[in-house]
């Protein structure tokens, strides 16, 4: 997913699309943010791959939690849940939430960002994607 196209639903100021995958993962001045909470945020694989692995790292120099959902479509059309986030325990970190095996075939990935325990802005500092071209 680094540095493909990207789109949100909205955005604060200075904090766009492209900056939750150009990865750079300071969190204390570069990150998609938007609110309220129930924003998305996606990428545009530009090409359809199996999905094995996704990382998402939120803002996290505070104490707080997101929940988010993450959803994958080879359209653009029609959307498949793959990743359910719903923790309210796991406080936001560094290294990001990794969600593994995922068996996804997708060119564009979603995510869902339902709420935030701090305020009710969402933010993704960095996202990434692994897998293999699908045949």
């Amino acid at each position: 997913a680094l540095n493909k196209p990207s789109s949100a639903s909205s955005y604060e100021p200075n904090s766009g699309s492209s900056e939750a995958n150009d990865g750079n993962y300071s969190a204390s001045n570069n990150y998609w943010g938007a609110n309220p909470h129930g924003e998305w945020w996606q990428v545009d694989l530009q090409n359809t791959y199996n999905v094995n692995k996704i990382v998402v790292t939120n803002y996290h120099l505070d104490n707080r939690y997101y929940q988010y959902d993450i959803e994958a479509s080879t359209d653009g059309v029609s959307w498949t849940k793959i990743v359910d986030f719903n923790d309210n325990t796991t406080l936001a970190n560094s290294q990001g939430n990794t969600f593994e095996s995922l068996n996804a075939t997708a060119r564009y990935l979603r995510v869902n960002m339902n709420y935030n325990s701090a305020n009710i802005g969402v933010h993704i500092v960095e996202f990434e994607a692994y897998g293999e071209l699908a045949s």
